[in-house]
């Protein structure tokens, strides 16, 4: 440890940690995601030398006692004011809801918290974490012909249903996409075999009931699909694997298949399409009048047809595949969302995306309306 380059960022380093988090932080707000590379590497330059000066100036000062025996009565008068001022700032932020009046009023009227919160569809408790069994909390209208099956991306689709008047019931599992044969094994914590395994049942719960409910004639399957990209699946007798591209369309054909067998209306719902960052969180910060920086925000939370995502324009050529091996109808949220240059995320006034890739409410109900999507099930 003889090399001053690091003995000095050592002294530093305690500094260093506390100040990255708010620049870091504050970066990808003002970006509404990651920012640049340029824009990191100053950032982590930033982070030295504001390091730097804090230890220098603050913490090595208030190291010495003789701050202390010098100066002790001030410092403590201004500790016990700082301390006071911080609790009135805070009961003040408590009682009236932080500062509304620095907002728009279009945008406090607007209910954000709403428009961007989860969309579990007709309620939380149709997020399903074991088998599928009808709850009335999950069933809207009389005598429901119509089932919504999928993970997070047939939930956002429920407000489409309730605004275009068709009863359904929704089965629907975060994650779990619509299949009979495997489950998607995500490779991010918490998603193990076990959970694979009871995403699995679900499915063959919802097939179940789907057998024994004589009075259905549709079924709606939405899921981003991506699991059939890449990554990989499990079923009971493989286990976990890796499927090729033509194992994926097969074990999803086969799906479809199924469905028709028993009589049933298969129809696929595609994703919208993704820009790669949260345009929920865009069309918000803008809103508000709020600082934003980079593309995003400058285009108004738009992007370009071809600047969507590489798994938008995948998915697009899998539900495709499928279409063209089973004549299944497919509705397309990228022609609803998109023209051939520009992809609208705020249409006639109502945000369209809570997220990144989900509808909010407003917008599931708006586009069932405008384009009339679930006709065919009048």
């Amino acid at each position: 440890m003889s090399s001053r380059i690091l003995v000095a960022t050592g002294l530093i380093s305690y500094s260093a940690y506390l100040w990255h988090q708010p620049l870091f932080s504050f970066s990808k707000i003002l970006y509404l995601g990651s920012p640049p590379t340029s824009v990191t590497c100053v950032l982590a330059i930033a982070t030295f030398m504001l390091a730097w000066f804090t230890t220098e100036y603050i913490e090595t000062p208030f190291r010495s006692r003789s701050i202390y025996l010098s100066k002790s009565s001030s410092i403590k008068i201004m500790a016990v004011f700082g301390l006071i001022f911080t609790a009135m700032l805070g009961i003040y932020i408590h009682i009236f809801q932080g500062f509304p009046e620095r907002l728009p009023r279009q945008f406090i009227e607007r209910d954000w918290p709403a428009l961007t919160d989860a969309n579990h569809g007709l309620n939380i408790s149709c997020e399903y974490t074991e088998k599928f069994s009808v709850k009335a909390d999950c069933v809207y209208g009389e005598n429901p012909k119509v089932l919504l099956w999928g993970d997070s991306y047939a939930m956002h689709l429920a407000q489409g249903l309730i605004a275009s008047d068709i009863s359904f019931i929704q089965a629907t599992r975060s994650t779990c996409g619509p299949s009979f044969f495997d489950a998607p094994h995500p490779d991010h914590s918490g998603y193990n075999v076990a959970w694979s395994e009871k995403c699995f049942e679900f499915n063959q719960s919802v097939l179940a009931y789907m057998k024994e409910n004589k009075k259905l004639r549709a079924v709606v399957l939405a899921s981003p699909f991506e699991q059939y990209h890449s990554g990989e699946f499990f079923n009971p007798e493989r286990g976990t694997y890796t499927p090729t591209l033509d194992e994926r369309v097969e074990t999803f054909t086969k799906t479809i298949s199924v469905l028709k067998s028993m009589d049933l209306q298969p129809v696929v719902v595609s994703p919208p399409p993704r820009s790669g960052y949260n345009i929920g969180g865009c069309l918000e910060r803008v809103d508000s009048g709020l600082l934003a920086l980079g593309n995003a925000a400058a285009n108004g939370c738009d992007f370009s047809w071809e600047s969507r995502t590489t798994e938008s324009k995948y998915v697009e050529a899998f539900i495709k595949k499928i279409v063209d091996k089973t004549t299944v109808t497919a509705l397309d949220m990228g022609k609803l969302i998109c023209d051939e240059e520009i992809c609208k995320t705020e249409q006639d006034d109502v945000p369209i995306y809570s997220d990144g890739g989900h509808l909010s409410k407003a917008g599931s109900a708006h586009l069932a309306l405008k384009h009339d999507i679930f006709k065919m099930f009048r």
